[in-house]
């Protein structure tokens, strides 16, 4: 079990942005945390490692997505807790409960029935915690079946479109805004154009120095 303090170091940020108090839903998605298992919060090479760093960037996108206001009013404060409880929770037990590292297709039903047990009713009301589980147990989307034919729940709520929304997006790299052409290409076509206007206006005047008024721009 993790304490309170080694939870706050890594998702003190994201806890922090949390909206509701009287729900209590940050207190029970800390508590949670501190009960996961040990490789969700183990350190890689000295740095945070690739759950953390994708549970991280979930809650960026969701967090930049709540301030549009489209998004904002769309949801009321306690669910967009939920939201973020669950995504912070989503990948927690990604390798279920054993000690190997190794990706499990099932592991959002873990940690949706982790958070429906009884032992967290004097915490978070269950009917709250059932909203949170299924957003974790649906954010895997289409993507619910594996080799075996095992398929997981499908987003239909709005809150579990919108988790499994943020968890793709974070997980495709083609998601990255890419220019068409390089910045430095930018730059040199500027550049050129600054070089091409000053030989302009240079071959608009003559040798005394007045205005040529027979000249005619290329590009008029």
């Amino acid at each position: 079990m993790r304490t309170e303090k080694e939870i706050l170091e890594v998702f003190k940020k994201e806890l922090d942005s949390f909206e509701t108090t009287g729900t209590k839903i940050r207190a029970f998605t800390q508590e949670i945390l501190q009960y996961m298992p040990d490789y969700f919060l183990e350190k890689e090479n000295g740095r945070e490692n690739r759950i953390v760093v994708h549970t991280k960037s979930c809650m960026v996108i969701a967090n930049e997505l709540f301030s549009l206001e489209c998004f904002r009013e769309k949801f009321t404060a306690s669910e967009r807790d939920c939201i973020r409880s669950a995504l912070l929770l989503h990948d927690a037990m990604l390798y279920g409960a054993g000690p190997e590292h190794k990706k499990i297709h099932d592991h959002p039903e873990y940690i949706a029935t982790y958070l429906q047990s009884d032992k967290w009713d004097g915490i978070l009301p269950g009917y709250i915690r059932k909203e949170i589980a299924s957003m974790v147990a649906a954010h895997s989307g289409q993507w619910n079946k594996d080799a075996d034919n095992l398929k997981l729940s499908k987003p239909q709520t709005e809150c579990e479109i919108f988790v499994h929304m943020c968890t793709h997006l974070v997980s495709k790299d083609t998601c990255t805004v890419q220019l068409p052409v390089v910045v430095e290409s930018y730059r040199n076509l500027y550049e050129k154009n600054v070089f091409l206007t000053k030989e302009l206006e240079s071959i608009k005047k003559d040798e005394s120095g007045k205005a040529r008024t027979d000249f005619t721009d290329p590009y008029c």
